[in-house]
Parts: structure tokens; C-alpha cells; sequence
């Protein structure tokens, strides 16, 4: 499986794999100082069982990112597509004319995106509604869940 990055969201997760490895490293090296306490008390130590707990869970998520890091491919957004692809923005319209701008984003990303004083809501490719937007149009239609009851809405523009 592939798993595609905007070039500045692999450089974050490149950092965040860094900070993993690091507080690893530090897990480690305290459960080694740790260690030194007798066999019979080492179960009644909750410092020492949190930070067992802890080791397994970074070395589980550095897995994770080290299988992203090794399958990633880097996607640079081209301007004027004709249809919504990873990096693009996408303004979608309802029937009432509300209009929401989107930014498709990379693997498991989202959040918010301050430019020009707006704010774009960032969706991931691989989330729900990244994956409905993706490939689609200017003009098509599509029906989105909202507030509990399905719209319709307009691809209005890509950029």
C-alpha cells in the first residue's frame, strides 16, 4: 500500500519520528536504571509497569510510521486540474448557495489552514469525504451526510 505525502507533511512525520525515537530511547535507558530494583517488587512499581506500557506503545506507533516512511510517495500539487487530486482545494456550493472550501490532504492529515485570513478545513485523501471529493469535477454533484440528513452539493472550483 502506498501512502502519499505533501512534501511539508512528510517532513513533519519525518520529525515525529524523530520525537518517537528519542522518547523510546529515554523509555529505555529509565527501565534500565529501573531494572536494578529486586524481582519480588518490580510488579508493585506502577512507574516502572506505565513505562513498560509506554515502550510497547512507541515502538508499535514508530513501526507504524517506519511502514509509512518506507511505502511514502510524495505528491506536488499541479495547478489547474480538472479534477480534485491530493493537494488541491475544492469549494463546494449547496442548493441555498453556502459554499465550504476544502484542502485534500495527505495520509491520515486534517486540521485547519489559515490563508488569508480564511480558514480551510484540511481532509485527509484516505478519510470519507477526501475520498468521495478525490477525482471528482467542477459541476458534479454529489450527496454528503450533514447535520443527520443528506445534501446535495456542487463542485464549484478547484485549485
Amino acid at each position: 500500500m502506498k501512502y502519499f505525502f505533501l512534501s511539508a507533511d512528510y517532513d513533519r512525520l519525518i520529525v515525529k519520528r524523530q520525537e518517537l525515537a528519542s522518547n523510546y530511547q529515554q523509555i529505555k535507558s529509565e527501565l534500565a536504571e529501573d531494572s536494578s530494583q529486586s524481582s519480588e517488587t518490580w510488579h508493585d512499581n506502577y512507574i516502572f509497569e506505565q513505562a513498560m506500557r509506554d515502550l510497547d506503545l512507541y515502538g508499535k506507533r514508530l513501526a507504524e510510521i517506519d511502514k509509512m516512511i518506507r511505502q511514502a510517495e510524495i505528491i506536488f500539487p499541479a495547478n489547474g486540474n480538472d479534477s480534485v487530486a491530493i493537494g488541491n482545494g475544492v469549494e463546494l456550493a449547496d442548493d441555498q448557495g453556502l459554499k465550504m472550501v476544502f484542502k485534500i490532504g495527505s495520509y491520515n492529515s486534517g486540521g485547519w489552514l489559515e490563508t488569508e485570513g480564511n480558514r480551510i478545513a484540511v481532509v485527509a485523501y484516505n478519510s470519507p469525504l477526501g475520498q468521495k471529493l478525490l477525482h471528482r469535477q467542477v459541476g458534479e454533484e454529489l450527496e454528503l451526510l450533514s447535520s443527520g440528513n443528506i445534501k446535495k452539493y456542487r463542485i464549484g472550483m478547484i485549485d
